[in-house]
């Protein structure tokens, strides 16, 4: 079939080229996870193995799920609920689907509430370093700087604020105004700002034990809960259910090759997580710092390498430039796919629902805020063990991350591969082999959903 659903007469903006387009979606995908989630969990599960399955994971799992997803927004032109609506009306199936698409928007507006918290300090962090604030800076003196942000709730709260301004004001210019020129900077930005902190590392720090940190092929570390871990960040840095791939697929111009667009997605997201491994790990090991420590690892730990060594503070304000546009680059897509819906209800109203929804998004994200400091004993789910000694920020992070996005996906993987027919899931990727096609057929109907039912299920038992 190669009519697409419509859901209103309204032309839809497209991205103004397949490059743009492109550049999206790696904005997109790219995000802190792959700063720090991605190189701490290939140290700590056999390095080069953990890397091996994470890369067969992205290629065989990963990326025939986001092609799906992109799919259905290319062939809906419209937000992920009404394409899902949409396309399960056209098919004969219920338009209870829409509900996965309201999933999808909605939980993005509250995993940006507390994401935006990780962005405050990156920016509050860039600027420390551009006025020599972390420079000779001891265990005590970054734990002070740390917690001196944290504890007091208007400090943070205001770079939680400045944060989400930054976003809104981008995603309320709309595709072309906004989105767009956003993109054609932060992503080439990022990349070079990436490229000169490998480079500098390679110089300046022990790049020879990040290699053999990361890319160490130990066969003895490969174990079900490494293979698990490795599955599971391959759909985690994808952003896997997320819906921002749907959202961003329904501006793709005419002629965009959905495979070849996303395979070219999982290669750069890929090499982003490699190359972050390079730029950070080398000063790990130059000054004997922890390894697996997550976010308190850009925080707390690397702000000592950095106000140790020459050019310091350079160093420090390029990588906490980086943190930010990454994360920028990550949370506009989430507010863009939350207001989506509701631009078609309410059309040419882009400013005013980017600067409600930002606003929501401000206000539910000061639970995360206050989980710093004045709330910072409070568990809200303690009663459920799986919840238990999680704070809200915590519990947030945890149950959105883990359990709703994966479910997401899984809904993602039945609708692509058993609710719509063969011959119009064929023709909204638009193969051109029937091999290749069927293939992701099988791949999507029936290895992804076993895959992601997994990962929900070993959620369960972390």
């Amino acid at each position: 079939m190669s009519d697409s659903p419509q859901t209103t007469t309204t032309p839809r903006a497209t991205w103004s080229s397949e490059r743009v387009f492109l550049f999206a979606v790696i904005g997109g995908a790219v995000g802190v996870g792959n700063l720090w989630r991605f190189p701490y969990l290939a140290g700590e599960n056999g390095g080069g193995t953990f890397i091996c399955i994470y890369i067969i994971s992205v290629i065989v799992l990963s990326i025939p799920l986001k092609m799906s997803e992109v799919a259905l927004g290319k062939a809906g032109r419209a937000s992920p609920v009404t394409s899902f609506r949409n396309i399960a009306k056209q098919e004969g199936r219920s338009s209870l689907w829409s509900w996965v698409g309201w999933s999808m928007s909605q939980s993005q507006l509250l995993i940006l509430s507390f994401y935006a918290v990780i962005g405050g300090w990156s920016l509050k962090y860039a600027i420390l370093s551009l006025q020599g604030a972390l420079n000779a800076i001891d265990t005590e003196g970054v734990e002070r700087v740390f917690n001196s942000i944290n504890d007091d709730p208007f400090t943070l709260g205001t770079w939680h604020f400045i944060f989400l301004f930054l976003t809104t004001l981008i995603v309320s210019r709309g595709i072309k105004g906004g989105l767009e020129q956003a993109f054609k900077k932060l992503v080439p930005s990022l990349l070079i700002i990436l490229i000169a902190l490998v480079i500098w590392a390679a110089i300046a720090a022990d790049f020879s034990a990040a290699v053999q940190f990361l890319f160490h092929f130990d066969i003895s570390k490969l174990s079900w809960a490494m293979v698990l871990a490795a599955v599971g960040q391959a759909f985690f840095s994808l952003g896997v259910g997320a819906g921002i791939f749907m959202a961003y697929g329904s501006y793709v111009p005419k002629g965009t090759s959905v495979p070849k667009t996303m395979l070219i997605t999982g290669v750069a997201d890929t090499f982003v997580s490699l190359i972050a491994g390079l730029a950070i790990f080398p000063f790990v090991f130059a000054y004997d710092l922890p390894t697996a420590q997550g976010p308190g690892l850009f925080f707390l730990t690397l702000p000592l390498a950095f106000g140790a060594m020459p050019l310091g503070s350079l160093v420090s304000f390029l990588f906490f430039t980086l943190v930010f546009f990454s994360a920028l680059s990550s949370s506009l897509g989430m507010l863009e796919v939350s207001i989506s819906r509701f631009k078609e209800i309410w059309p040419g109203k882009t400013l005013k629902l980017a600067v409600y929804f930002g606003i929501g998004c401000w206000l539910i994200g000061l639970l995360s805020v206050f989980s710093f400091n004045i709330l910072e004993h409070v568990e809200p789910l303690h009663w459920i063990p799986l919840f238990e000694g999680r704070n809200i920020f915590q519990s947030f992070d945890y149950f959105l991350g883990n359990i709703v996005l994966p479910v997401n996906g899984l809904l993602i993987a039945i609708f692509c591969g058993w609710v719509l027919k063969y011959q119009t899931a064929k023709s909204y990727l638009g193969f051109k082999s029937e091999r290749i096609a069927r293939i992701w057929h099988m791949i999507v109907r029936y290895f992804v959903p076993v895959t992601l039912s997994l990962v929900i299920v070993g959620s369960f038992s972390s």
